[in-house]
């Protein structure tokens, strides 16, 4: 285990509509390349970021997901799927540096899923991670829950995935911890109002309750209906990093902060795009859990998790 120096992506679309795919690519590209020429050993891309492979689902992305978009995926998602994955398996062994390139809408025989991947530095997919909790209105357009939680230990780290609504879940936090997890990512493509405080309950708490790094990476910027509004960040333990255990943030104002609390702070930056870049200590997160005795009382109480979500909502219960 050693430092990680890993790039997190903040996505805008705003103007999606006027772009052709290969403008489309040539962005996706530069955004990568700013993580390459850094030197970072892992590059994260946000939500929703697969949809942008055909044009199709980018209508997805301007619209929003409605009562149509369980057909959609059922007859194409496979096909641009599988276009966003040649495409980052590509760079990953390309670049021989480890991707997140997002999530994808997938069809099932449960339903719609909503998944992620990560891919090593050979461009093999090593992990893929199911949504597990939606909102009441995402279960009215047919998603369904994933069954597993799950890590994938890299030759630099042990990793794990939460999408959308499972960032705020704390069970979704804990639960990777324990499976050894050294850096927790989460991909957001929110389509409401999205602020700094909420941000506290989902990525920050993850990482100050489990003594780990978290990236948070965001798709931004006007769509036909809605805006959505995320700040791309990078947190790990405040022991470590004081005060706020804020590494990085794509609003500057955060970065420094002497105080968590800001008030009521609207932040000009949730549409702005742009790439996260630091180095994560792993070794030194992994002291202070030892340290600390973060995650003793939780082994204890929760066994071997196993990775079946099941068995660990059954005994949160």
């Amino acid at each position: 285990m050693a430092t990680i120096k890993a790039a997190v992506v903040q996505l805008s679309i705003s103007d999606l509509s006027r772009y052709s795919w290969s403008e489309l690519e040539k962005k996706l590209i530069f955004l990568f390349s700013q993580g390459i020429e850094s030197g970072a050993d892992l590059i994260v891309f946000p939500a929703l970021t697969a949809l942008l492979f055909s044009p199709e689902s980018r209508k997805t992305i301007e619209y929003g997901i409605d009562a149509k978009t369980n057909q959609l995926v059922a007859r194409l998602g496979r096909f641009w799927t599988g276009e966003w994955l040649d495409f980052f398996t590509s760079l990953a062994k390309n670049h021989h540096v480890q991707v997140v390139p997002g999530t994808t809408l997938e069809a099932s025989d449960r339903g719609l899923l909503h998944r992620g991947y990560l891919v090593d530095r050979d461009g093999q997919v090593v992990l893929t991670q199911e949504q597990i909790h939606f909102s009441p209105l995402d279960q009215e357009h047919a998603f369904q829950p994933g069954e597993q939680i799950t890590t994938a230990q890299t030759d630099q780290a042990t990793i794990g995935l939460v999408l959308g609504w499972d960032a705020w879940i704390p069970e979704m936090g804990r639960v990777l911890a324990l499976q050894g997890a050294d850096l927790i990512i989460s991909l957001q493509a929110v389509g409401k109002f999205y602020d700094y405080r909420k941000q506290l309950l989902g990525v920050w708490q993850i990482a100050q309750a489990n003594g780990v790094f978290t990236l948070e990476s965001c798709l931004v910027g006007r769509a036909v209906k809605f805006a959505y509004q995320g700040l791309t960040t990078i947190c790990g333990p405040a022991a470590l990093y004081p005060p706020t255990g804020i590494l990085a943030h794509i609003d500057p104002q955060l970065t420094n902060l002497t105080s968590l609390d800001l008030g009521y702070l609207i932040s000009p930056q949730k549409e702005k795009e742009g790439v996260l870049i630091r180095n994560l200590d792993l070794a030194a997160a992994k002291a202070f859990r030892d340290t600390a005795g973060l995650l003793k009382l939780s082994k204890a109480h929760w066994g071997n998790t196993g990775g079946d979500f099941g068995d660990i909502a059954e005994k949160a219960h």
